[in-house]
């Protein structure tokens, strides 16, 4: 009786890890998983894509956690729902696959849509920010360009503790070429994110147009703090 309870026990820590079942996870949790499928499920935060290369749907993963993102090929773009991006971002999705390993963290790679699934109610203000944006991967939308920069400022407690790296946001170019919605997607630091942030929300831009009409745009900024060397 003692070695079927021993092995109940060795079954039950099999079966989930951290009190989640392996076959649903958090973003955070995917990289103990590499190599097994399994369903990992966030909040959509952003979208990488260029015309004719891979769409990656970003999900928010906490501060100084790996990257985790699902990768859709462009061929198989066609097969999501459309657009892509506005009917997934602010979204609670679930995504299932196997794990790999990415540059950045981890990765599922899906190529039909019962691989990406809502799961919940749509975030409605974080819907209403994307309705009638543009994106990049749309071939036929000229993007925005920049026209006035403003650097962020590195934070004492960052300096003091040696912190780099690089900050990933996602913001909309408006019509006027003012930036909202602006969000961090991958995060450094608590304080450097604010001030990336804050810097982001001055910035101007020529506006990207569709059609030579102006159209906002989803925009994918990344900023890096490095610290000088000491002398």
């Amino acid at each position: 009786m003692r070695f079927a309870r021993w092995l109940v026990g060795i079954l039950a820590a099999v079966g989930t890890l951290g009190g989640q079942e392996l076959t649903k996870l958090t973003p955070e949790l995917a990289g103990q998983v590499v190599g097994r499928e399994a369903t990992v499920c966030g909040t959509v935060v952003g979208f990488g894509c260029r015309p004719g290369e891979d769409t990656t749907v970003v999900f928010r993963t906490p501060v100084g956690a790996p990257w985790f993102d699902v990768a859709i090929a462009a061929a198989d773009r066609g097969l999501f729902e459309t657009p892509l991006e506005s009917h997934y971002f602010g979204q609670h999705v679930c995504a299932t696959g196997t794990v790999m390993t990415a540059p950045r963290g981890y990765r599922i790679r899906a190529s039909a849509p019962g691989q990406l699934r809502i799961d919940g109610a749509r975030q409605t203000e974080a819907a209403a920010a994307v309705a009638g944006v543009y994106w990049a991967c749309d071939g036929s939308v000229q993007l925005p360009r920049i026209v006035k920069e403003v650097k962020p400022a590195y934070t004492a407690q960052a300096m003091r503790a040696g912190v780099q790296g690089s900050v990933e946001l996602q913001g909309i170019v408006d019509t006027d070429g003012s930036v909202r919605h602006a969000e961090v997607i991958r995060s450094l630091d608590p304080g450097l994110d604010e001030q990336a942030l804050k810097a982001v929300r001055q910035w101007q831009f020529q506006p990207g147009t569709r059609d030579g009409v102006a159209v906002p745009v989803a925009v994918s900024i990344e900023l890096t703090f490095t610290l000088g060397k000491k002398r």
